[in-house]
């Protein structure tokens, strides 16, 4: 054992100094590296006998055979490294190209903005057009190693690779968190989809039928979910596809602590799913997940790896869209930055914008396509009036923190770390092939125990007692100081499970106006969370739900109890009473990262449409939106695989357009 954790030392260094990750997390309080020993010997002024704890010095004497193994067992970690986050996964940049010889940014037909489930989805379907040349602008780069590993996605967001986002902080929500709610939006090749948990979770029928578009019906709708899809977990299966690119399959890792939540939403009467995407939509399930060989598995790597020579495909990389360019309510091309330079590509057919709902609005009313009240006050030029930025609507979601087992012995944390790393790198196995208990999730409608359409969600976050780099995960999410403190104290006390209440079907809308004219400035984002009393209602109903498995005997074996939190004008009120959660709510909610609606898809007629059924932009020629803002409304799922559905469509409906 001390052979393996003593190569895996090695090892992290590299890893952690390669991908900028935090030295946080191999708990440098405790171990002082010594570089200039051959042996990598671990100094300290008195011997570490704690448990986890490594030895200060190897005392064994070798002649050298064991040494050469070890070296061995090195290399081919390093070797696993570089596989994970190798450029060769990713399609060249074109960038010096067209930065060098800005001629070539005349040929053309479609130039695609944003690179993340919509945009690579369309640059794969669009480029099997051979007569077709295809241009993908992407405001990043190729995803980093952390981005790869499953556990490891929490080390991505807040960082270069993520808009960071951040919501206003309304009276009613978002008051425990330092900058307000933060939304994990990527900017990256694969976009969100390279940053997410990974879940593969669809909504019900009755989403789709809701909107009410035609041709965007479960039925018309269907045929696209199943096209992208390679699901092996449930081969002939009529909600299931087997051989698209998009590879949805099952965690290859759950802790322990499902087993006793199954269990107990059993004793309360809820039954486990075998998938939510199929006909049953009220229970608790272990969610699928977009993975490949225990990778995540983001459109990047399903649509755009496989297509990387393809001769008529041209990805841009740390390129920012800035103005379409527009002649008489046509658009010919767009403008956008690169290396500092403004440049400027011309589309023979069309411009799409697929950078998701807080840019795509931002670069069409920074283009003049917007309302006059948004545009005037930064001196804008009304090209176009069309209600761009509104009918934002996102998933609210609250923490609820229990503690459990405190009677047990902390986790031998070190050699935890690193046999689950060493597991990984090698066979693809153990605790980094998952998202801890992040996939199990639960399905409810508050209102009516017979209807089969939830309207709250669970979601799960589990810690391991003193789990030494959680003070790297969520100052990432924003809290404040003060919750931080109190979930650090609990988990040096024992293990912590969150259960996160989500609302699927909000009634409350807000909206998305650009902060100034410079397009590096993160829009105004106000999600207007609960500003309908109904939302509010809901979620308190979610929560005392959900509180009812704290009298189950199977979560009473786990000797669970509530984390509370310190909130001066709750602490006021009697705890578990709806007085006490509307006001827990005002500090603890925040953004589930999921935001539609900001480009609204409606039929020629709807004056609260962006976009027609055909994902055209009203009134302007050459111009499509494709992305996950053309929701109407929310689905009551996960946002990624219904982005990808609307890109298999949106290509569709342009290769029968030019046919």
């Amino acid at each position: 054992m001390f052979l393996k954790l003593n190569i895996l030392l090695i090892f992290i260094i590299s890893f952690h100094n390669s991908a900028g990750i935090s030295n946080d997390f191999i708990d440098q309080d405790n171990y002082d590296f010594d570089y200039s020993d051959e042996n990598l010997q671990f100094k300290k002024s008195a011997p570490l006998t704690k448990q986890g704890q490594l030895p200060n010095q190897c005392p064994s004497r070798s002649t050298g055979g064991v040494k050469s193994v070890s070296n061995g067992m090195f290399q081919n970690l390093i070797h696993q490294e570089c596989e994970l986050g190798s450029p060769s996964l990713w399609p060249e940049d074109y960038g010096p190209t067209a930065f060098n010889n800005p001629t070539a940014l005349n040929n053309f037909d479609f130039v695609i903005v944003g690179a993340g489930s919509a945009g690579s989805t369309l640059a794969n379907r669009l480029s099997e057009r051979s007569d077709w040349n295809i241009l993908l602008l992407e405001a990043g780069g190729d995803p980093p190693i952390e981005s790869q590993i499953p556990a490891f996605y929490p080390f991505v967001m807040n960082t270069s690779y993520t808009h960071n986002h951040f919501g206003t902080k309304s009276p009613k929500a978002g008051n425990g968190f330092k900058n307000g709610p933060y939304v994990a939006s990527g900017k990256m090749l694969g976009g969100t989809s390279s940053v997410n948990v990974m879940l593969y979770v669809r909504g019900v029928p009755e989403d789709y039928n809701e909107w009410n578009v035609t041709g965007w019906s479960f039925n018309d709708v269907l045929p696209y979910f199943k096209k992208s899809e390679d699901n092996k977990d449930f081969p002939s299966n009529k909600y299931h596809g087997t051989n698209g690119p998009l590879s949805v399959k099952y965690f290859g890792s759950t802790p322990e602590i499902s087993t006793v939540i199954f269990s107990g939403i059993n004793e309360i009467g809820y039954k486990k799913l075998d998938d939510f995407n199929q006909d049953q939509h009220i229970g608790f399930v272990e969610s699928q997940g977009t993975l490949i060989n225990s990778e995540r598995c983001s459109t990047a790597r399903a649509f755009l790896s496989p297509i990387k020579n393809r001769p008529n495909l041209k990805i841009i990389k740390n390129a920012r869209a800035t103005h379409l360019i527009m002649n008489n309510l046509k658009v010919d091309g767009i403008k956008f930055l690169l290396r500092g330079r403004s440049m400027k590509v011309r589309a023979r057919k069309e411009v799409i914008l697929s950078a998701g709902a807080f840019e795509s609005p931002k670069i069409l009313m920074l283009s003049g396509i917007g309302k006059s009240v948004d545009l005037k006050p930064l001196n804008i030029k009304q090209e176009l009036d069309l209600p761009v930025g509104y009918n934002l609507q996102d998933h609210v979601i609250s923490l609820l923190n229990f503690n459990f087992l405190k009677s047990a012995p902390p986790t031998d944390k070190i050699s935890n770390y690193f046999d689950s790393l060493y597991a990984y790198l090698n066979t693809r196995t153990g605790p980094f092939s998952g998202v801890g208990c992040f996939n199990i999730l639960g399905f409810i409608n508050t209102d009516n125990k017979t209807s089969n359409v939830p309207n709250i969600e669970y979601m799960h976050f589990c810690f391991l007692k003193e789990q030494n780099n959680v003070d790297r995960i969520l100052p990432n999410l924003g809290f404040d100081d003060q919750i931080l403190s109190t979930v650090y104290k609990t988990i040096k006390e024992a293990p912590m499970l969150s259960a996160a209440p989500i609302l699927l079907k909000p009634k409350s809308r807000g909206t998305v106006k650009p902060r100034s004219r410079n397009i590096f400035d993160n829009p105004i984002i106000n999600f207007n969370y609960f500003d309908h009393n109904d939302d509010l209602i809901a979620m308190v109903k979610g929560i005392k739900e959900y509180r009812k498995l704290l009298n189950t005997l199977s979560f009473k074996q786990i000797e669970i109890s509530d984390v509370r939190m310190s909130f001066p004008e709750c602490d006021k009120l009697a705890f578990d009473t709806n007085s006490y959660w509307l006001c827990y709510l005002k500090y603890m909610s925040s953004s589930a990262s999921h935001p539609v609606g900001t480009c609204k898809m409606g039929e020629k007629s709807d004056s609260s449409a962006v976009v027609t059924p055909e994902l055209k932009v009203k009134g302007i020629k050459g111009l499509r939106v494709i992305d996950a803002s053309i929701m109407p409304s929310i689905i009551r799922g996960h946002t990624n695989a219904p982005t990808i559905m609307i890109a298999e469509k949106g290509a569709d409906l342009i290769k029968n357009e030019y046919k």
